[in-house]
């Protein structure tokens, strides 16, 4: 595509995304990300939360919770990937006190969203919670 000067939009980036993700390519998500902030994509919730999914996936919180911080306004699914984050890799406190921002901030959380904290407390060890 660039090779032809056509220019990716929000589904081409959000599938290739998806695909890194799918098939575990982090260094190939980290170049994709990167062309994102420099076509000025990044303002996208939809190809943003994307990138939030690819990070928590691969395992790198650290990238995860830095893209987070940067989000203006995230969304419910936003919020959302980042509890799903914690919860995958066993960071059930992270993902409450994540739970407990979003209702601070008047998102209403949804079903997707309690099953992501509840996997986060039930892999912690956090049944009471």
């Amino acid at each position: 595509m660039r090779r032809v000067d056509v220019k990716p939009d929000q589904v081409t980036m959000v599938s290739l995304l998806q695909g890194c993700g799918d098939i575990g390519v982090t260094k190939l998500a980290e170049v994709v990300h990167g062309y994102i902030l420099s076509a000025g994509l990044d303002e996208n919730i939809t190809i943003a939360t994307t990138v939030l999914s690819v990070y928590a996936k691969s395992g790198r919180l650290d990238a995860l919770c830095a893209l987070f911080r940067e989000m203006k306004n995230p969304d419910r699914i936003a919020w959302t990937a980042m509890i799903g984050g914690y919860a995958m890799h066993g960071y059930g406190r992270e993902a409450i006190m994540c739970f407990d921002q979003l209702v601070k901030r008047s998102t209403k959380p949804d079903h997707v969203t309690f099953t992501h904290l509840l996997s986060a407390c039930s892999h912690s060890g956090l049944a009471k919670e």
